[in-house]
């Protein structure tokens, strides 16, 4: 079991670290788009791979809880690259005052949508963090356990860095903290899990009525 968390507390910090990164360019990009949806074009110069990445994967991010039923095929992914292309191609060039004024129009939806998904995505970034505490804390407190099993020296006779290891507990100390903050960690996770999808969720909502009252 500890042998099978230490890859989970590395995936755990890299998608941390990954969607923190994700959102700094989410937020990057509706600033952009914001600040060019005045004149309804958008400079070729900021459609970097970054961008790119995080306008592709932004075309189907809606989870289960949102509401979605419809299972999409690769088909619909063909589509939606389709569309993309399109839109960034009309985005990128000055056309006429009716295509200007649906540019413009189209560049707000996204620079706002896009703001409310960089919210929502720091915030899983945030809830990554706390899979990784929680679990860190539940490795090394079943770590203990395992080690005054099979620490059989008394406990005067103990190396310095063996005391280090039990945070300066006694062998029953260290065995009952160890497994019981184990357990608590893993017993307060489940519920982060099961909860986290609706407060996620909520965030939309409240994100998009206070842009609309700014």
């Amino acid at each position: 079991m500890e042998m099978a968390l230490v890859p989970l507390l590395y995936f755990m910090i890299s998608d941390s670290i990954r969607l923190i990164g994700k959102a700094a360019v989410m937020e990057y990009l509706a600033q952009i788009l914001q600040n060019c949806s005045s004149k309804g074009v958008i400079p070729s110069e900021i459609i970097t791979d970054s961008v790119l990445t995080v306008l592709q994967e932004d075309g189907d991010d809606d989870p289960f809880w949102n509401g979605k039923t419809q299972i999409y095929d690769d088909n619909d992914d063909d589509a939606w690259m389709a569309d993309l292309s399109k839109n960034l191609e009309l985005w990128t060039e000055k056309g006429d005052e009716k295509s200007t004024t649906t540019t413009k129009l189209q560049l707000q939806e996204k620079a706002t949508h896009l703001a409310t998904r960089a919210v929502v995505t720091r915030y899983e970034a945030y809830r990554e963090l706390v899979y990784f505490v929680l679990n860190f804390i539940a490795f090394y407190g079943y770590f203990l356990g395992i080690l005054t099993y099979y620490n059989t020296e008394n406990e005067g006779e103990e190396s310095a860095s063996i005391r280090i290891l039990k945070l300066g507990m006694t062998h029953t100390d260290a065995d009952w903290t160890g497994n019981f903050t184990g357990d608590l960690m893993w017993t307060i996770e489940p519920m982060i899990i099961l909860t986290s999808p609706t407060i996620l969720n909520w965030l939309k909502p409240f994100k998009k009525e206070k842009t609309k009252q700014d």
